[in-house]
């Protein structure tokens, strides 16, 4: 583990529109919150996915690690390579929650591999506050998977932007925008899954004549605004199937007043039906591959899913 870097906030040349951007993208998903008290010498349970782990007491660290980088009362750790192995060295107390991303998957590949916060309740007293709410031993209801889900997405917020802002981000993270005229046509997309969409109303979002705007669009994503719309859409869908949305309320959210028309849409988009689809997410927890492709096209723009 490497420590969060001390030193204060500087212009280190970070693109703040582009990290905004990253910021907005990276909503989470809570898949578990538990709260572990460990007894000296134990191990953490882990977990082969992004995991946040917050101590409130006591003192944990990797085996054999330098004494630098054990993790104290008040230390926040985003571990999104999955690797992490930490033990007791006290009695401690930690709050461990393993995050699956549900907004923009291809963001996965920007994140670092771990972020260490020291201290969090001194540098972010709200951010703090908000752990004590994460953690129970009952299965939490929708309502409290909800609030626990805008929990956690503030907490890695406050982690991704502290690790950002003092420096320790590598050159050029997160890439930024590329286009901002086409930039926006499509968070106009974004912000209305619904509307029937033309490419000359998107052309004129980006104050651009429809061929020079539909020609820039394939240079810039590869694909034509018309199969970028309907792509958006079947991922927006794709999330609502995924924690149990019915197909029509589905369909209607992302454009479709015709639920056969939504069907055949969206099993040719990922080659199986919604019902199907929505089985094997379920179980498996993933994004099917050509919705995936287009999400990873998508990232050159940053454009929020």
């Amino acid at each position: 583990m490497t420590p969060t870097a001390t030193a204060t906030a500087t212009d280190s040349g970070l693109d703040l529109h582009a990290l905004d951007r990253f910021l907005t993208d990276s909503e989470w998903e809570i898949r578990t919150a538990t709260r572990v008290r460990l007894e000296h010498g134990e191990p953490l349970p882990t977990w082969p996915t992004t995991t946040l782990i917050y101590v409130h007491e006591g003192t944990v660290a990797a085996p054999g690690s330098h004494p630098h980088d054990r993790l104290h009362a008040g230390h926040l750790l985003l571990d999104s390579s999955g690797t992490v192995r930490l033990h007791a060295l006290s009695a401690a107390s930690a709050l461990v929650a393993a995050v699956v991303r549900v907004r923009a998957p291809e963001r996965a590949a920007e994140l670092p591999a771990t972020i260490s916060i020291a201290e969090l309740p001194e540098r972010e007293p709200s951010a703090a506050a908000l752990v004590a709410m994460l953690g129970c031993d009952t299965a939490p209801s929708p309502v409290d998977g909800l609030v626990c889900a805008r929990i956690v997405t503030t907490l890695l917020t406050v982690a991704l932007r502290r690790w950002a802002v003092q420096g320790c981000a590598p050159q050029g993270w997160p890439a930024p925008a590329i286009d901002p005229y086409l930039q926006q046509a499509i968070d106009a997309v974004h912000a209305d899954l619904a509307h029937p969409w033309s490419v000359a109303e998107l052309a004129a979002r980006s104050a651009m004549g429809r061929s020079a705007f539909a020609e820039r669009f394939r240079s810039c994503l590869g694909v034509s605004p018309a199969e970028y719309v309907t792509t958006v859409r079947m991922t927006a869908a794709a999330r609502r199937l995924r924690i149990g949305e019915p197909v029509s309320l589905a369909a209607r959210a992302v454009g479709y007043d015709s639920d056969e028309g939504f069907r055949r849409a969206f099993r040719r988009h990922t080659g199986v039906a919604p019902s199907e689809w929505r089985e094997r997410a379920d179980a498996a927890n993933t994004t099917p591959p050509t919705i995936a492709a287009m999400a990873a096209a998508r990232n050159k723009v940053n454009a929020p899913l």
